[in-house]
């Protein structure tokens, strides 16, 4: 048997081992190391000599091992994703664009995807403002971060809910994360990045009041805008200058940075970028006490205010309208920017409220999500004292390794046992894969079976339904038949009868009566006759359900007080009797709608919702003749008709 030292693959494999379970204890993981070595010196005991060696090796992959594996093209798609919602929100401010490139990517299930997902919604729910739910999803972006140890999104995350914080005011809060930021986006090589941290953490400060930190950080982000040769950078650089001199109640050199950053930022057409540009020309105008350009400046900020739908911004510019329309002596135009700002005060109470709702009903989900951020770093500071002192202990067990020899057989003892539970669990695994098996092919058999059978239901009711129909029309057909050659014979006869008397030879009261029978014939007839010919329409047998439908409209038009339109979408195809019952429901709306509507104007027309004909009936009175007719079907009898030739039906008035 030919015995060789432990191969490469073999440490590797062992290693894969500790690193799948890193939570393993201390003597598990030398336990395996050591039962490796054993199965390797069984017969041959001068290998025992390499043991040392072998023990090193392993020490230095546990050490000098990397975190979880990314795949780098995955990792490249992910990052591009990311980058062009971040394009799309601060550079074209289109909100719903980059939920829909969100909502469209196709997100796997591991750590990597998770980090990238939440850092999305992150994003997205920060430039909606909703920072509670923004920082909800940062939070939880943060735990898949230190898991794939990615510098660059513990950055954007650290760096997101700084922005967050800055919004609602908590400027400490917000300082303290750009300072967690900074840590890591110095850690790779992105200084456009470095350089946007520095200008936001300047905004920090200035509004903290603390406007010599805020210079200091935004010369920072100067030079290295200067140096990547950003314009937008610098010109950002410009306006937030142009704020500190504001703030300095220097509006003269106020007002050169503004047009410094003018130049460059008000060629892009943003509207809030241009919005918060106007806003500073009026503050600056207005320290130089010049109302009238002032004035004109903050007309074209709240133009670009509305556009983006920023309240708290339009708030700002309606104080100062009221302002400079109150200094111009414009009390008219004044009294209307005071309308719009109490306006507005009203809505951004309404925000404050909702958003103290929403802290009220996610402070609490808020609060765990932090204590679980707590919990994994503490977590992963255990670990990472585990790896020390796995070194440690790995190093102390190579100088007692030759005495603890005689422990390898219990170690085999105690394999062959588990090896023997392992082919027992595999043996009543095997069964039960079988015991499936057997179970799944029962339940498709058993629901083959109950699909035959509603396939045959569904055959035996649509023939019951047309069956009904067919004896309906049949029965018709009769009764038309018996009252047009039975009782119309009998009125004929009658009538044949009258007409024999000699009515001039009548007088008085027996002529009277005599005219009243007759009268009374003549209607009886007139009845019977309309009854057969309702019964059982010639038009509708001797033409299609269209060209009858237009007979008929072209018959009720001939009377000018109402005008009727019935219309046919020709796609569809009927059966004779399905026809036949259309046909009468529609003649009974038509007759409902004479004798009850009080309208002008009535359309009957069959049309095509879905997959499904439906028959809608409109008019322009003020009430339903299929609910108002005392004599005619109702509503719910011509909804029954026409179901029962698959047809819905549908009122519009």
């Amino acid at each position: 048997m030919n015995h060789t030292l432990p191969g490469q693959s073999d440490l590797v494999s062992l290693f894969l081992v500790v690193r799948n379970d890193f939570s393993t204890p201390l003597a598990k993981i030398y336990s395996i190391c050591e039962l490796y070595l054993y199965q390797r010196t069984l017969n041959r005991p001068d290998c025992v000599t390499m043991m040392p060696f072998v023990n090193g090796i392993f020490i230095l992959l546990v050490i000098l091992a990397p975190g979880e594996s990314v795949d780098k093209r995955e990792m490249q798609a992910l990052l591009a994703m990311y980058r062009k919602v971040l394009h799309i929100l601060s550079e074209e401010n289109n909100i719903p664009r980059a939920e829909e490139l969100h909502n469209s990517f196709a997100y796997e299930e591991d750590n990597l995807n998770l980090l990238v997902k939440n850092c999305v919604k992150a994003q997205i729910e920060s430039f909606k403002s909703n920072y509670f739910n923004s920082n909800f999803y940062s939070y939880e972006a943060l735990k898949y971060a230190e898991k794939v140890r990615s510098n660059y999104f513990l950055f954007e995350i650290y760096h997101n809910l700084a922005i967050n914080f800055r919004q609602q005011n908590k400027i400490d809060k917000a300082i303290e994360n750009y300072k967690k930021a900074a840590v890591y986006i110095q850690k790779v090589n992105r200084p456009q990045d470095l350089a946007l941290l520095y200008n936001n953490l300047g905004l920090a400060f200035f509004y903290n009041h603390d406007l010599d930190s805020a210079e200091t950080y935004f010369n920072k982000s100067y030079r290295l805008y200067s140096d990547l040769g950003v314009k937008t950078g610098v010109a950002y650089f410009h306006g937030n200058m142009a704020e500190i001199f504001l703030a300095r109640n220097l509006p003269d050199q106020a007002l050169q940075e503004l047009n410094k950053c003018n130049e460059v930022l008000y060629a892009y057409n943003n509207a809030g970028i241009n919005a918060q540009i106007d806003l500073n020309y009026a503050k600056v105008y207005i320290h130089k006490e010049d109302w009238e350009m002032a004035h004109t400046y903050l007309l074209k900020s709240l133009r670009h205010a509305l556009k983006i739908e920023n309240k708290k911004l339009q708030h700002e510019i309606q104080s100062l309208l009221t302002s400079a329309n109150l200094a111009l002596n414009d009390t008219e135009s004044a009294f209307q920017s005071q309308s719009e700002l109490l306006k507005l005060e009203r809505l951004l109470n309404e925000q404050d409220l909702e958003l103290k709702l929403q802290s009220a009903k996610y402070g609490y989900e808020f609060e765990q999500q932090v204590a679980a951020n707590q919990l994994q770093e503490l977590k992963l500071q255990i670990e990472r004292k585990k790896n020390i002192f796995l070194f440690i202990g790995v190093s102390l067990l190579l100088l007692f390794i030759s005495g603890l020899f005689y422990l390898y057989r219990k170690i085999i003892h105690k394999n062959t046992l588990i090896t023997r539970q392992k082919e027992e669990i595999q043996d009543i695994n095997t069964r039960l894969e079988v015991l499936n098996s057997d179970l799944e092919t029962k339940v498709q058999e058993r629901t083959y079976a109950l699909n035959s059978a509603n396939i045959q239901l569904s055959q035996l009711n649509d023939e019951l339904a047309d069956s009904i129909l067919k004896g309906k029309t049949i029965e018709r057909t009769r009764l038309a038949s018996v009252l047009h050659d039975n009782l119309g014979g009998i009125f004929t006869a009658l009538r044949w009868n009258f007409m024999a008397l000699d009515f001039e030879r009548i007088e008085g009261r027996n002529k009277e009566i005599l005219l009243k029978v007759k009268g009374g014939i003549e209607n009886g007839y007139s009845e019977v006759r309309n009854i057969s010919h309702d019964l059982l329409p010639n038009v509708i047998l001797e033409n299609s359900l269209i060209d009858a439908c237009k007979k008929l409209e072209e018959t009720l038009n001939l009377n000018e007080k109402i005008d009727f339109q019935i219309q046919i979408d020709p796609v569809f195809r009927f059966p004779k009797n399905s026809e036949y019952e259309i046909y009468l429901v529609i003649m009974e709306l038509c007759t409902n709608a004479i004798k009850h509507s009080d309208g002008n104007r009535i359309k009957i027309h069959l049309e095509k919702k879905g997959r499904r004909p439906v028959l809608y009936y409109e008019d322009n009175g003020s009430s339903f003749p299929a609910t108002t007719s005392t004599k005619g079907m109702g509503l719910q009898n011509i909804s029954k008709r026409l179901k029962t030739v698959g047809v819905a039906f549908s009122i519009q008035a």
